[in-house]
């Protein structure tokens, strides 16, 4: 059995000739080729044309689950805090995906996985075997947006998550494409549910990758994306009501909030503990969507973004 790895996470076992000198501490995998659903921004959809070794923008070469277990033997563990592993809707998803689970278990390392999950005995299923957080990505704001671009039934999804959020609190998360059609509004309307739910939400920036449906589409705009990374940043890490964002029509004007420096922190990947995901929806050498290190915080230029307070 094969697995997908984050170039990344390769270079960090040895596996491409390339060295990543950054501190890596979420090591990354994918379970599954092609999907049986057909996302329309997805490189791994039923219709996509995309090289299927792509996620995003990222390559994730293939290697031998064992020779994956054995190199993750070689790491040093001190700046190694999690894996996590991105589940493709392949036929036999399920399968491998066990057998990576019991293998990945067996470092006592935090396991979170991003499953598009049939029913709730999966869910269930997985805790069982040790998982410790589950990712059920909505990508969307809205119904609309749900059933048009991802497919299959939103109240459905919703349930599933509720579901699971009930019997697992603190324990489920969800994804946010910004770029999809939504609002910021919506979006922010969205991460006040997933709260109320106790489940948090991890923002991503929406990427055209060449062969996929949307292709043509383009990212956000990188001033509105980081309006919402405040507003995610306020509503999970500092618990404001719903007063407290302004809007004018359907974009973010203010927060009745006191600036604070700490809230540059905003701009950091958004996800599970130590997620940072580097490069994921951008490139090093382009906009940065979501800041992977604390440390280049200071090429993010946020100082207007301060002018959003107080109101």
């Amino acid at each position: 059995m094969e697995i997908g790895v984050s170039f990344a996470t390769a270079s960090k076992l040895g596996l491409v000739d390339f060295k990543f000198s950054r501190p890596l501490p979420t090591f990354y995998f994918m379970v599954g080729q092609r999907c049986v659903y057909d996302c329309k921004f997805c490189t791994h959809s039923r219709s996509s044309r995309a090289n299927v070794l792509k996620l995003s923008r990222i390559t994730w070469p293939r290697f031998p689950l064992r020779l994956v277990e054995e190199r993750l033997k070689t790491v040093d563990r001190k700046e190694l805090k999690r894996f996590c592993v991105q589940v493709i809707s392949s036929k036999n998803y399920e399968a491998e995906l066990v057998g990576t689970i019991k293998i990945l278990s067996e470092f006592n390392v935090s396991l979170s996985i991003s499953v598009r999950p049939k029913n709730f005995e999966e869910i269930e299923r997985y805790f069982d075997l040790g998982v410790h957080r589950i990712g059920i990505a909505t990508d969307t704001a809205t119904e609309e947006l749900f059933e048009k671009i991802k497919g299959g039934s939103w109240r459905r999804h919703i349930q599933l998550l509720i579901d699971a959020a009930k019997a697992f609190p603190g324990k489920i998360s969800t994804h946010l494409i910004i770029g999809l059609g939504e609002t910021e509004r919506q979006a922010v309307e969205f991460m006040f549910f997933m709260r109320s739910l106790n489940i948090r939400v991890a923002l991503f920036a929406f990427t055209p990758v060449k062969g996929t449906q949307l292709e043509s589409y383009s990212s956000p705009s990188l001033e509105s994306y980081r309006r919402i990374q405040l507003a995610r940043f306020l509503i999970f890490e500092k618990n404001i009501e719903e007063d407290a964002i302004l809007f004018q029509n359907e974009e973010i004007k203010g927060f009745k909030v006191e600036y604070s420096e700490e809230f540059n922190n905003a701009f950091l990947t958004s996800g599970c503990d130590h997620c940072n995901r580097p490069f994921y929806n951008e490139s090093p050498n382009g906009i940065m969507y979501n800041v992977p290190y604390i440390d280049m915080l200071g090429k993010v230029e946020s100082i207007r973004f301060s002018e959003l307070f107080g109101r």
